[in-house]
Protein backbone atom coordinates (compact mmCIF):
# COMPACT_ATOMS: atom_id res chain seq x y z
CA UNK A 1 0.00 0.00 0.00
CA UNK A 2 1.27 3.67 -1.20
CA UNK A 3 1.89 6.04 1.73
CA UNK A 4 -0.56 8.63 0.57
CA UNK A 5 -3.34 5.90 0.48
CA UNK A 6 -2.54 4.36 4.07
CA UNK A 7 -2.33 7.91 5.69
CA UNK A 8 -5.54 8.94 3.65
CA UNK A 9 -7.17 5.34 4.95
CA UNK A 10 -5.62 6.35 8.79
CA UNK A 11 -6.84 9.75 8.49
CA UNK A 12 -10.83 8.41 7.35
CA UNK A 13 -10.49 6.21 10.67
CA UNK A 14 -9.52 9.34 12.67
CA UNK A 15 -12.25 11.43 10.71
CA UNK A 16 -15.02 9.17 12.03
CA UNK A 17 -14.56 8.72 14.97
CA UNK A 18 -14.02 12.30 15.52
CA UNK A 19 -17.35 13.32 13.42
CA UNK A 20 -18.96 11.22 16.19
CA UNK A 21 -17.77 13.21 18.96
CA UNK A 22 -18.60 16.30 17.61
CA UNK A 23 -21.79 15.16 16.52
CA UNK A 24 -22.75 14.41 19.78
CA UNK A 25 -21.26 17.55 21.23
CA UNK A 26 -22.64 19.45 18.62
CA UNK A 27 -26.93 17.93 19.18
CA UNK A 28 -25.84 18.42 23.19
CA UNK A 29 -26.11 22.28 22.90
CA UNK A 30 -28.73 22.41 20.02
CA UNK A 31 -31.12 20.21 22.36
CA UNK A 32 -30.33 22.97 25.21
CA UNK A 33 -30.67 25.90 22.42
CA UNK A 34 -34.27 24.51 21.30
CA UNK A 35 -35.39 24.14 24.75
CA UNK A 36 -34.16 27.96 25.39
CA UNK A 37 -35.79 28.46 21.64
CA UNK A 38 -39.02 26.51 22.31
CA UNK A 39 -40.00 28.43 25.72
CA UNK A 40 -38.98 31.89 24.53
CA UNK A 41 -40.81 31.54 21.09
CA UNK A 42 -43.82 28.72 21.31
CA UNK A 43 -44.71 30.08 17.74
CA UNK A 44 -41.73 28.25 16.35
CA UNK A 45 -42.20 25.22 17.54
CA UNK A 46 -43.55 23.53 13.61
CA UNK A 47 -40.35 24.75 12.48
CA UNK A 48 -38.21 23.74 15.07
CA UNK A 49 -39.08 20.29 15.13
CA UNK A 50 -39.06 20.19 11.40
CA UNK A 51 -35.37 21.77 11.47
CA UNK A 52 -34.31 19.11 14.09
CA UNK A 53 -35.64 16.17 13.01
CA UNK A 54 -33.89 16.98 9.01
CA UNK A 55 -30.94 17.80 10.87
CA UNK A 56 -31.00 14.36 12.92
CA UNK A 57 -31.70 12.61 9.38
CA UNK A 58 -29.01 14.11 7.85
CA UNK A 59 -26.31 12.85 11.12
CA UNK A 60 -27.72 9.70 10.68
CA UNK A 61 -27.26 9.02 7.46
CA UNK A 62 -24.08 10.52 6.68
CA UNK A 63 -22.57 8.72 9.92
CA UNK A 64 -23.83 5.46 8.88
CA UNK A 65 -22.37 5.74 5.21
CA UNK A 66 -19.00 7.42 7.03
CA UNK A 67 -18.60 4.62 9.32
CA UNK A 68 -18.90 1.88 6.57
CA UNK A 69 -16.54 3.59 4.55
CA UNK A 70 -14.24 5.03 7.55
CA UNK A 71 -11.27 3.20 5.64
CA UNK A 72 -12.59 5.11 2.49
CA UNK A 73 -9.91 7.98 1.27
CA UNK A 74 -13.12 10.25 0.73
CA UNK A 75 -14.24 10.52 4.13
CA UNK A 76 -13.36 13.59 4.71
CA UNK A 77 -15.64 14.48 2.01
CA UNK A 78 -18.74 12.27 3.13
CA UNK A 79 -17.95 14.43 6.82
CA UNK A 80 -18.13 17.83 5.15
CA UNK A 81 -21.13 16.79 2.98
CA UNK A 82 -22.46 15.95 6.42
CA UNK A 83 -21.87 19.13 8.40
CA UNK A 84 -22.72 21.48 5.33
CA UNK A 85 -25.90 19.32 5.11
CA UNK A 86 -26.70 20.29 8.73
CA UNK A 87 -25.13 23.88 8.70
CA UNK A 88 -27.40 24.65 5.31
CA UNK A 89 -30.85 23.39 7.37
CA UNK A 90 -29.82 26.06 10.26
CA UNK A 91 -29.53 28.63 7.87
CA UNK A 92 -32.74 27.54 5.76
CA UNK A 93 -34.47 27.58 9.39
CA UNK A 94 -33.39 31.45 10.58
CA UNK A 95 -34.32 32.46 6.85
CA UNK A 96 -37.51 31.18 8.00
CA UNK A 97 -38.32 32.09 11.60
CA UNK A 98 -36.15 35.44 10.78
CA UNK A 99 -33.77 34.25 13.81
CA UNK A 100 -31.68 36.07 16.26
CA UNK A 101 -28.32 37.66 14.46
CA UNK A 102 -26.14 37.04 17.69
CA UNK A 103 -27.64 33.11 17.83
CA UNK A 104 -27.02 33.14 14.40
CA UNK A 105 -23.40 34.24 14.49
CA UNK A 106 -22.31 32.22 17.71
CA UNK A 107 -23.84 29.03 15.78
CA UNK A 108 -21.91 29.43 13.06
CA UNK A 109 -19.16 30.52 14.52
CA UNK A 110 -19.30 27.21 16.67
CA UNK A 111 -19.33 25.29 13.60
CA UNK A 112 -16.33 26.53 12.60
CA UNK A 113 -14.55 26.07 15.58
CA UNK A 114 -16.05 22.44 16.52
CA UNK A 115 -14.99 21.16 12.63
CA UNK A 116 -11.19 22.53 12.85
CA UNK A 117 -10.62 20.58 16.08
CA UNK A 118 -12.36 17.53 16.03
CA UNK A 119 -12.18 16.87 11.95
CA UNK A 120 -8.17 16.16 10.85
CA UNK A 121 -9.51 16.70 7.07
CA UNK A 122 -6.55 19.12 6.44
CA UNK A 123 -6.90 22.78 5.07
CA UNK A 124 -8.72 22.11 1.99
CA UNK A 125 -12.24 20.66 3.94
CA UNK A 126 -11.53 23.48 6.16
CA UNK A 127 -11.86 25.73 3.57
CA UNK A 128 -14.59 24.26 2.14
CA UNK A 129 -16.54 24.12 5.93
CA UNK A 130 -15.97 27.60 5.99
CA UNK A 131 -17.51 28.62 2.75
CA UNK A 132 -20.37 26.28 3.81
CA UNK A 133 -21.33 28.57 6.90
CA UNK A 134 -20.84 31.90 4.79
CA UNK A 135 -23.68 30.15 2.03
CA UNK A 136 -25.56 29.25 5.29
CA UNK A 137 -25.43 32.49 7.10
CA UNK A 138 -26.38 34.73 4.00
CA UNK A 139 -29.19 32.25 3.85
CA UNK A 140 -30.19 32.90 7.53
CA UNK A 141 -29.91 36.71 6.99
CA UNK A 142 -32.11 36.30 3.75
CA UNK A 143 -35.52 36.18 5.71
CA UNK A 144 -34.55 39.38 8.16
CA UNK A 145 -33.57 42.91 7.34
CA UNK A 146 -30.42 43.76 9.08
CA UNK A 147 -28.39 46.85 9.56
CA UNK A 148 -25.32 46.52 6.69
CA UNK A 149 -22.77 47.44 9.24
CA UNK A 150 -23.82 44.58 11.54
CA UNK A 151 -23.42 42.30 8.44
CA UNK A 152 -20.17 43.03 7.20
CA UNK A 153 -18.93 43.32 10.75
CA UNK A 154 -20.45 39.91 11.31
CA UNK A 155 -18.72 38.39 8.06
CA UNK A 156 -15.24 39.69 8.44
CA UNK A 157 -15.51 38.24 12.08
CA UNK A 158 -16.74 34.54 10.84
CA UNK A 159 -14.01 34.82 8.11
CA UNK A 160 -11.20 35.74 9.82
CA UNK A 161 -12.02 32.44 11.99
CA UNK A 162 -12.32 30.75 9.45
CA UNK A 163 -8.87 31.83 8.19
CA UNK A 164 -7.34 30.86 11.42
CA UNK A 165 -9.15 27.56 11.47
CA UNK A 166 -7.57 26.74 7.80
CA UNK A 167 -4.03 28.13 9.34
CA UNK A 168 -4.09 25.84 11.84
CA UNK A 169 -5.44 22.48 9.98
CA UNK A 170 -3.14 23.34 7.66
CA UNK A 171 -0.31 23.67 10.23
CA UNK A 172 -1.51 20.49 12.18
CA UNK A 173 -2.36 18.49 8.98
CA UNK A 174 1.62 19.24 7.78
CA UNK A 175 2.83 18.01 10.80
CA UNK A 176 0.28 15.17 10.96
CA UNK A 177 1.75 14.26 7.67
CA UNK A 178 5.33 14.50 9.08
CA UNK A 179 4.65 12.41 12.10
CA UNK A 180 3.02 9.95 10.10
CA UNK A 181 6.03 9.12 7.58
CA UNK A 182 8.37 8.67 10.55
CA UNK A 183 6.29 6.69 12.27
CA UNK A 184 6.59 4.71 8.82
CA UNK A 185 9.98 4.24 8.63
CA UNK A 186 10.02 3.38 12.06
CA UNK A 187 7.17 0.58 11.35
CA UNK A 188 9.26 -0.67 8.26
CA UNK A 189 12.73 -0.71 10.21
CA UNK A 190 11.18 -2.46 13.14
CA UNK A 191 9.94 -5.00 10.69
CA UNK A 192 13.55 -5.42 9.14
CA UNK A 193 15.01 -5.80 12.40
CA UNK A 194 12.57 -8.97 13.22
CA UNK A 195 12.83 -10.47 9.86
CA UNK A 196 17.17 -9.92 10.46
CA UNK A 197 16.84 -11.78 13.89
CA UNK A 198 13.89 -14.49 13.22
CA UNK A 199 16.33 -14.92 9.84
CA UNK A 200 19.34 -15.30 12.74
CA UNK A 201 17.38 -17.73 14.80
CA UNK A 202 16.38 -20.12 12.19
CA UNK A 203 20.23 -20.04 10.98
CA UNK A 204 21.02 -20.69 14.27
CA UNK A 205 18.53 -23.24 14.67
CA UNK A 206 19.48 -24.72 11.38
CA UNK A 207 23.10 -24.84 11.85
CA UNK A 208 22.40 -26.42 15.55
CA UNK A 209 20.16 -29.24 14.06
CA UNK A 210 22.83 -29.98 11.42
CA UNK A 211 25.69 -29.92 14.20
CA UNK A 212 23.55 -32.18 17.26
CA UNK A 213 23.61 -35.50 15.38
CA UNK A 214 27.56 -36.07 14.73
CA UNK A 215 27.96 -34.32 17.84
CA UNK A 216 26.42 -37.39 19.40
CA UNK A 217 27.97 -39.73 17.46
CA UNK A 218 31.47 -38.05 18.93
CA UNK A 219 30.54 -37.91 21.54
CA UNK A 220 29.11 -41.51 21.93
CA UNK A 221 32.52 -42.85 20.77
CA UNK A 222 34.60 -40.57 22.93
CA UNK A 223 32.34 -42.12 26.14
CA UNK A 224 33.03 -45.83 24.50
CA UNK A 225 36.95 -44.97 24.65
CA UNK A 226 36.84 -43.91 27.68
CA UNK A 227 35.54 -47.08 29.42
CA UNK A 228 37.52 -48.88 27.21
CA UNK A 229 40.28 -51.38 29.17
CA UNK A 230 42.91 -51.56 26.35
CA UNK A 231 43.29 -47.84 26.29
CA UNK A 232 46.53 -46.87 27.32
CA UNK A 233 46.55 -44.34 30.87
CA UNK A 234 48.09 -41.46 29.01
CA UNK A 235 45.13 -40.81 26.66
CA UNK A 236 42.36 -41.29 29.17
CA UNK A 237 43.29 -37.45 29.82
CA UNK A 238 42.68 -36.79 26.76
CA UNK A 239 39.78 -38.60 26.21
CA UNK A 240 37.84 -37.16 28.98
CA UNK A 241 38.67 -33.69 27.35
CA UNK A 242 36.95 -34.39 24.21
CA UNK A 243 34.22 -35.72 26.18
CA UNK A 244 33.89 -32.56 28.06
CA UNK A 245 33.75 -30.44 25.00
CA UNK A 246 31.86 -32.53 23.30
CA UNK A 247 29.44 -32.44 26.16
CA UNK A 248 29.61 -28.98 26.32
CA UNK A 249 28.68 -28.63 22.75
CA UNK A 250 25.66 -30.38 22.67
CA UNK A 251 24.62 -28.23 25.27
CA UNK A 252 25.40 -25.35 23.38
CA UNK A 253 23.18 -27.18 20.79
CA UNK A 254 20.35 -27.77 22.58
CA UNK A 255 19.99 -24.28 24.13
CA UNK A 256 20.21 -22.86 20.50
CA UNK A 257 17.45 -25.23 19.61
CA UNK A 258 15.46 -24.37 23.11
CA UNK A 259 16.02 -20.78 21.96
CA UNK A 260 14.66 -20.86 18.98
CA UNK A 261 11.65 -22.84 19.78
CA UNK A 262 11.20 -20.47 22.73
CA UNK A 263 10.84 -16.97 20.34
CA UNK A 264 8.82 -19.23 17.61
CA UNK A 265 6.26 -19.58 20.66
CA UNK A 266 6.69 -23.55 20.39
CA UNK A 267 8.63 -24.41 23.52
CA UNK A 268 6.37 -27.03 25.38
CA UNK A 269 5.71 -26.64 29.26
CA UNK A 270 6.07 -30.00 30.69
CA UNK A 271 5.31 -29.86 34.38
CA UNK A 272 6.38 -33.01 36.73
CA UNK A 273 6.65 -33.42 40.26
CA UNK A 274 10.49 -34.54 41.23
CA UNK A 275 13.28 -33.96 43.70
CA UNK A 276 15.76 -31.00 42.77
CA UNK A 277 18.53 -32.64 44.14
CA UNK A 278 18.49 -35.58 41.55
CA UNK A 279 17.31 -33.26 38.42
CA UNK A 280 20.56 -31.37 38.96
CA UNK A 281 23.06 -34.54 39.83
CA UNK A 282 23.99 -34.40 36.09
CA UNK A 283 25.23 -30.70 36.44
CA UNK A 284 27.20 -31.10 40.05
CA UNK A 285 28.75 -34.44 38.33
CA UNK A 286 29.78 -32.31 35.09
CA UNK A 287 30.83 -29.32 37.12
CA UNK A 288 33.18 -31.19 39.46
CA UNK A 289 34.75 -33.27 36.46
CA UNK A 290 35.55 -29.70 35.21
CA UNK A 291 36.85 -28.05 38.30
CA UNK A 292 39.30 -31.08 39.25
CA UNK A 293 42.55 -29.23 37.29
CA UNK A 294 41.30 -25.88 38.59
CA UNK A 295 41.72 -24.33 41.62
CA UNK A 296 38.28 -23.71 42.51
CA UNK A 297 36.55 -25.29 45.61
CA UNK A 298 32.90 -26.22 44.38
CA UNK A 299 30.05 -25.83 47.54
CA UNK A 300 27.05 -27.87 46.18
CA UNK A 301 23.90 -27.18 48.74
CA UNK A 302 21.06 -28.88 47.27
CA UNK A 303 18.74 -30.19 49.99
CA UNK A 304 17.64 -34.12 49.23
CA UNK A 305 14.13 -33.55 50.67
CA UNK A 306 13.26 -30.53 48.28
CA UNK A 307 10.30 -31.68 46.32
CA UNK A 308 9.35 -29.36 43.65
CA UNK A 309 6.58 -29.21 40.62
CA UNK A 310 7.18 -27.50 37.43
CA UNK A 311 9.53 -28.38 33.89
CA UNK A 312 12.38 -30.36 35.32
CA UNK A 313 14.29 -29.78 31.84
CA UNK A 314 13.80 -26.20 31.90
CA UNK A 315 15.19 -25.65 35.59
CA UNK A 316 18.31 -27.88 34.54
CA UNK A 317 18.73 -25.47 31.19
CA UNK A 318 18.40 -22.43 33.97
CA UNK A 319 21.15 -24.25 36.23
CA UNK A 320 23.43 -25.02 33.79
CA UNK A 321 23.89 -21.88 32.27
CA UNK A 322 24.10 -19.83 35.15
CA UNK A 323 27.26 -22.59 36.63
CA UNK A 324 28.53 -22.63 33.16
CA UNK A 325 28.87 -19.04 33.43
CA UNK A 326 30.39 -18.45 37.05
CA UNK A 327 32.92 -21.96 35.90
CA UNK A 328 33.52 -20.05 32.65
CA UNK A 329 34.62 -16.65 34.34
CA UNK A 330 35.71 -17.65 37.79
CA UNK A 331 39.79 -18.62 37.63
CA UNK A 332 40.12 -19.55 41.75
CA UNK A 333 38.73 -19.30 44.15
CA UNK A 334 35.02 -20.81 45.28
CA UNK A 335 31.57 -21.10 43.72
CA UNK A 336 28.57 -21.60 45.72
CA UNK A 337 26.06 -23.65 44.34
CA UNK A 338 22.53 -23.36 46.38
CA UNK A 339 18.96 -24.54 46.45
CA UNK A 340 16.38 -24.03 49.05
CA UNK A 341 12.23 -23.35 49.96
CA UNK A 342 11.55 -19.79 48.89
CA UNK A 343 8.51 -18.00 49.49
CA UNK A 344 5.60 -19.97 47.50
CA UNK A 345 8.30 -21.73 45.66
CA UNK A 346 12.31 -22.31 45.69
CA UNK A 347 14.76 -20.30 44.74
CA UNK A 348 18.74 -21.46 42.82
CA UNK A 349 21.17 -18.99 43.51
CA UNK A 350 24.71 -19.36 42.02
CA UNK A 351 27.63 -17.15 43.31
CA UNK A 352 31.14 -17.06 42.90
CA UNK A 353 34.53 -14.93 43.08
CA UNK A 354 34.75 -14.42 39.76
CA UNK A 355 36.29 -11.57 37.61
CA UNK A 356 32.70 -9.22 38.39
CA UNK A 357 30.59 -7.06 36.29
CA UNK A 358 30.26 -3.47 36.01
CA UNK A 359 27.92 -1.88 37.22
CA UNK A 360 26.71 -0.04 33.90
CA UNK A 361 26.66 -3.66 32.68
CA UNK A 362 24.31 -5.05 34.87
CA UNK A 363 21.09 -3.50 32.50
CA UNK A 364 21.89 -5.41 29.68
CA UNK A 365 23.56 -8.70 30.36
CA UNK A 366 20.06 -10.12 30.09
CA UNK A 367 20.08 -8.89 26.29
CA UNK A 368 20.52 -11.20 23.29
CA UNK A 369 24.06 -11.92 22.10
CA UNK A 370 25.39 -9.39 25.10
CA UNK A 371 29.34 -11.38 25.91
CA UNK A 372 30.43 -11.08 29.46
CA UNK A 373 34.04 -10.84 28.08
CA UNK A 374 33.38 -9.27 24.65
CA UNK A 375 35.38 -6.34 25.37
CA UNK A 376 38.56 -7.63 27.74
CA UNK A 377 41.14 -8.86 25.70
CA UNK A 378 42.12 -11.63 28.41
CA UNK A 379 38.43 -12.87 28.12
CA UNK A 380 37.60 -12.57 24.81
CA UNK A 381 38.04 -16.17 24.27
CA UNK A 382 35.64 -17.09 27.16
CA UNK A 383 33.04 -14.47 26.15
CA UNK A 384 30.69 -17.35 24.16
CA UNK A 385 28.41 -16.52 21.63
CA UNK A 386 26.21 -14.33 24.37
CA UNK A 387 22.80 -15.63 24.57
CA UNK A 388 23.13 -18.09 27.76
CA UNK A 389 22.01 -15.40 29.99
CA UNK A 390 19.11 -14.17 27.36
CA UNK A 391 17.57 -17.57 27.41
CA UNK A 392 18.33 -17.87 31.57
CA UNK A 393 15.54 -14.66 31.82
CA UNK A 394 13.16 -16.24 28.66
CA UNK A 395 12.97 -19.94 30.75
CA UNK A 396 13.04 -18.10 34.21
CA UNK A 397 9.46 -15.89 32.69
CA UNK A 398 8.32 -18.61 30.83
CA UNK A 399 8.08 -20.45 34.29
CA UNK A 400 6.79 -17.70 35.97
CA UNK A 401 9.55 -16.58 38.18
CA UNK A 402 12.18 -13.53 38.63
CA UNK A 403 16.00 -13.60 38.34
CA UNK A 404 18.11 -10.96 40.21
CA UNK A 405 22.12 -10.39 39.92
CA UNK A 406 24.58 -8.77 42.16
CA UNK A 407 28.26 -7.91 41.31
CA UNK A 408 31.02 -6.12 41.47
CA UNK A 409 34.19 -6.15 39.73
CA UNK A 410 36.64 -8.39 40.83
CA UNK A 411 34.56 -9.32 43.77
CA UNK A 412 32.44 -12.04 42.01
CA UNK A 413 28.86 -12.41 41.37
CA UNK A 414 25.66 -13.74 42.53
CA UNK A 415 22.65 -15.17 40.52
CA UNK A 416 19.33 -15.57 41.99
CA UNK A 417 16.41 -17.52 40.15
CA UNK A 418 13.18 -17.54 41.98
CA UNK A 419 10.34 -19.72 40.84
CA UNK A 420 6.46 -20.24 42.09
CA UNK A 421 5.76 -23.65 43.47
CA UNK A 422 3.65 -24.39 40.27
CA UNK A 423 3.85 -22.36 37.14
CA UNK A 424 1.59 -20.40 35.17
CA UNK A 425 -0.96 -22.36 32.54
Amino acid sequence: MEAGEEFARETGEITWRRFAIGLSLYFLFAAVGAAVEWRMYPERGPALLAAHAVQVAIALVCGLVLYRQRWHPRAAQLSLAGAAGICMTVGAYNAVVGGNLVYVLMTFLAFILVCAMFLPWGAFYQTGMNGAVLLSYAVALSGAERSSSVIAYDLLFLTAAGALAVLGALYFDRHRRNLFARAAELREANRRIEEASRARTELLSGLAHDMRTPLGVLLGYAQMLGESEVLDAGLRAPVRSIQREARELLQLVDAVLALARLESGQLPLQVSEFRLADALRPLRETAEDLLQSRPIALHWTVPEDLVVRTDAEKVREIARNLLSNAIKFTQSGEIRFEAQRASGGFSIRVSDTGAGIAPERLDWIFERFQRFGADCAEDRQLAGLGFGLYLVRWLVRFLGGSIAVQSRPGAGSRFEVWLPGEPPA
